[in-house]
């Protein structure tokens, strides 16, 4: 699930998108709303999947939008990737296709580019890795992948912990785990599996197809 991220008084804001929604000024016109922000218009810009490929497009706003600090520049709107900054009216968003703020892949890749291999030691840098998840590619690792098998390694896309959490904070009831899954630029499904309640670990019963989620099961390391 995509979403739009913002930071409000240094914490993170984030806004699911469920579907086309108008971003502005008037929470009336605007499903996402800042009534706050003078410099954006009433109603400033709209947000739609279209084809499979969110959009953004200006409503003739006051003072326009950027993507990546470029003005918009067609009429229909502007197609949206993974990481897009946009800017509203002085308000600064990011766009990602799965829950902002979960990534400790792209800071790896960062902190040691040369490496196809994540190298960067947990004790050297702020990343918390999920137990059991294979943040550098599915090779031969314990829990993860299976001897002789490669292929990409899964970043915060692949997790929506949302309607977990949503559950929990409503209902009160905790998740036992969370599902993974690794979709390719088509939106296919190449693998599933659990993500773990701390420590447990997501680990391969053996049998079936690894790509499937029913043949993992969350144990003691």
């Amino acid at each position: 699930m995509p979403y739009l991220s913002w930071l409000e008084g240094g914490q993170l804001m984030r806004y699911a998108l469920h579907g086309a929604c108008q971003v502005g000024r008037d929470p009336l016109m605007c499903s996402l709303a800042q009534p706050n922000h003078v410099e954006l218009s009433r109603a400033h810009a709209s947000i739609d999947r279209i084809g499979g490929i969110w959009w953004v497009r200006d409503l003739d706003s006051a003072n326009g939008t950027l993507l990546n600090a470029q003005p918009l520049h067609h009429p229909q709107g502007d197609a949206l990737q993974d990481g897009d900054e946009l800017v509203m009216g002085g308000w600064h968003l990011t766009f990602t296709e799965g829950f902002p703020g979960l990534d400790g892949t792209t800071f790896a890749e960062l902190a040691d580019n040369q490496s196809p291999q994540c190298s960067v030691s947990v004790a050297d840098s702020p990343i918390t890795y999920l137990p059991g998840f294979d943040h550098c590619g599915i090779v031969s690792s314990p829990g993860v992948g299976l001897s002789g098998s490669s292929g990409p390694g899964a970043s915060h896309r692949s997790l929506d912990p949302l309607p977990a959490l949503e559950k929990w904070v409503e209902e009160g009831v905790a998740p036992e785990s969370i599902l993974m899954t690794r979709r390719d630029k088509d939106d296919h499904v190449e693998w599933a599996r659990p993500v773990c309640v701390y420590p447990e670990m997501a680990r391969y019963k053996g049998s079936g197809a690894w790509q499937d989620a029913a043949n993992w099961a969350c144990t003691s390391p």
